[in-house]
């Protein structure tokens, strides 16, 4: 629902509160993984894997909006301006084009 924060010890008592006001009121939902997702961070220097949100986008996005105003609300950073909700299954680090290549020219050296 967020980018990776960095949090001070004195301010996790703080984000937890205010989030737990934001959201305990949003309804429950079921939320479905479906397709299959390739993502780069915005530094390109690690790459994930990932299952996209096939059922229950909206509500996702209403729980990623509740967060969005609780962290400028701490001044920190929100999460992406166009969000794709997903649940990231596995990570690697460098871009997949780097590792596409990595992977290619370790094949040729066989």
């Amino acid at each position: 629902l967020s980018r990776t924060l960095y949090l001070q010890q004195r301010e996790i008592d703080p984000l937890v509160e205010r989030l737990s006001n934001a959201i305990g009121p949003l309804k429950r939902f079921t939320m479905v993984m479906g397709s299959v997702g390739i993502y780069i961070n915005e530094q390109e220097t690690t790459s994930f894997l990932a299952l996209n949100v096939t059922k229950g986008k909206k509500q996702v996005s209403k729980l990623i909006k509740a967060t969005d105003a609780v962290l400028k609300e701490l001044n920190h950073e929100t999460y992406f301006q166009c969000p794709k909700p997903h649940c990231t299954v596995g990570w690697k680090s460098g871009t997949v084009a780097k590792i596409a290549q990595q992977a290619l020219q370790s094949q040729g050296a066989d």
